[in-house]
């Protein structure tokens, strides 16, 4: 059997998420039986028509498995046992395959079945169902995974902190990485349950375990603080990609030519919001002229306090940019495109000057980084941080260098990694399973290895083209995701630091 999926219905959200988690996927138009039974899994997206349900089902009653929303397996039926209910966030199991180690932040109305036994709500109900149906197996998820891509809305968030006074910050309001990462679970279950392995493109180069990603934001650089930074990323061999401020940058823009292994990349020109896109065409125009007289020539670019919206992602297209960065897009995830192709590196939305902003001292800061840099390795979640010269504080970042380097996880500038990620997309591989033994072929030579894993819960990774016995393959462990901390759900309690860091940036 080939290790492949079926996707039925056009969805930009369901093609990014497929392209993220790297799983071998046609698109289908023909819903025939016989075309059907060449898939082990078939996923509905929300613009499937009625016949594709129908059709599914017939596949599914056959043995097959299928993925899709909960309102989309019943739009022809009338169930009693259906709720819509609004939900601000949803928690997943503390074991099995919707165990992710974190909330899925929603924040709109859901549909399930009262007799859901999967990933509970904030008021209480399980929401997402596994069953069988006729000889195969269906998980039914509370939403349409891809809609909630589509969703571009932004809301100002808390983060978790051990301490009293928690650090927050303007994002996403759909936190994608854990819709990602249940779509993926969710696939996982359903080839294991058919004594299938699961096999997807793993998310970094070659079979590294991780990578490390530091950003800095030059707002307003001291050139002392600067200077230091640049310092103890030469100690560490640690390429930054410096996202310049210009305009308060211009009589230091001679340093940024000499400095080595480092990218340089575009924040501004004048650092602020603008209500257009004429006004960001302006400010970035102004800002590149400025770089080219220096010979800079940027390949990224992050909008100014993270901000994201379909005028910005035109002006980033037109710019031509290899990369964007902005967490009202996506943060905490893997790399992904928006409608317009271009590429967005999520980063985690939390600095220094967030902790520090709320109190937290230099041991606070350096406890909630170890916490965050191990749950991303559980959840193989690359390590992407940003910084800002003037929230200083060198102590944190210089233990946040010596912790990657420790773990031996490899460093890349955004530019590298945007590059890498791009050619992985482009890696087509054919995967196909009989027999306990698995035939895999990469159709050109790549960096890029397969994960496997087994209903055992073990992983392995192949980077060659071959014929391999299952049984001779080097099998372990896969890693278990962070456990949630028993107070968490505080970050949805009201913030009254938000109302007050509002008013202090209003003076």
């Amino acid at each position: 059997m080939d290790l492949k999926i079926a996707l039925i219905g056009k969805s930009y959200g369901w093609v990014q998420i497929l392209k993220q988690i790297g799983i071998k996927f046609d698109l289908l138009v023909d819903t025939s039986t016989n075309q059907l039974l060449q898939y082990p899994v078939i996923v509905l997206s929300e613009s499937a028509s009625n016949h594709d349900i129908i059709q599914a089902k017939k596949y599914v009653e056959t043995g097959g498995s299928l993925l899709c929303s909960t309102k989309k397996f019943y739009q022809n039926n009338a169930v009693k046992n259906l709720k819509e209910r609004y939900v601000k966030f949803l928690l997943t199991d503390r074991d099995g395959y919707f165990n992710i180690g974190e909330f899925i932040d929603l924040w709109r109305n859901i549909v399930y079945l009262d007799y859901a036994e999967h990933l509970k709500s904030n008021i209480g109900e399980f929401t997402l169902t596994e069953m069988n149906y006729g000889d195969g197996k269906v998980i039914l998820l509370p939403f349409d995974a891809g809609s909630l891509y589509d969703d571009h809305s932004y809301k100002h968030k808390s983060f978790y902190s051990y301490k009293n006074r928690l650090p927050h910050e303007r994002v996403a309001k759909v936190s994608k990485g854990p819709v990602r990462k249940i779509v993926s679970n969710s696939l996982e279950y359903l080839f294991h349950s058919q004594n299938l392995l699961y096999c997807h493109k793993w998310y970094f180069p070659a079979t590294e375990k991780n990578v490390f990603l530091f950003r800095v934001d030059t707002d307003y650089g001291k050139f002392q603080n600067i200077s230091d930074l640049y310092q103890l990323a030469l100690e560490h061999n640690i390429p930054i990609t410096w996202f310049i401020d210009v305009k308060s940058q211009k009589d230091i823009l001679e340093f940024y030519t000499k400095i080595q292994n480092q990218e340089l990349a575009l924040h501004c020109f004048e650092h602020r919001e603008f209500k257009n896109a004429g006004e960001y065409m302006s400010d970035l125009a102004t800002a590149i002229e400025y770089l080219h007289k220096y010979e800079i020539y940027p390949e990224g670019f992050a909008a100014v306090y993270g901000k994201w919206n379909r005028e910005i992602s035109n002006v980033i297209k037109d710019f031509d940019f290899e990369y964007s960065s902005e967490f009202c897009f996506d943060y905490d995830n893997l790399p992904c495109f928006d409608e317009n192709e271009n590429l967005q590196i999520p980063v985690h939305p939390i600095c220094v000057g967030s902790l520090r902003r709320q109190g937290h001292s230099a041991s606070d800061m350096i406890r909630y980084f170890e916490l965050i840099t191990q749950k991303k390795i559980n959840n193989q979640e690359p390590l992407i941080f940003y910084h800002h010269p003037n929230d200083e504080n060198i102590e944190v970042v210089h233990y946040l260098f010596n912790k990657i380097k420790n773990l031996q996880i490899p460093a890349y500038s955004f530019l590298s990694y945007a590059k890498w990620w791009k050619n992985r997309v482009e890696v087509d591989y054919s995967a196909r399973f009989e027999n306990k033994s698995l035939e895999v072929e990469f159709k050109e030579s790549n960096k890029c290895a397969l994960r496997i894993t087994n209903k055992e819960n073990q992983e392995t990774f192949i980077s060659n083209s071959g014929s391999y016995d299952i049984s001779q393959l080097k099998w372990q462990m896969k890693p278990v995701p962070s456990e949630l901390p028993r107070d968490f759900n505080k970050i949805y309690k009201m913030n009254i630091w938000k109302i007050i860091n509002k008013l202090e940036d209003m003076i």
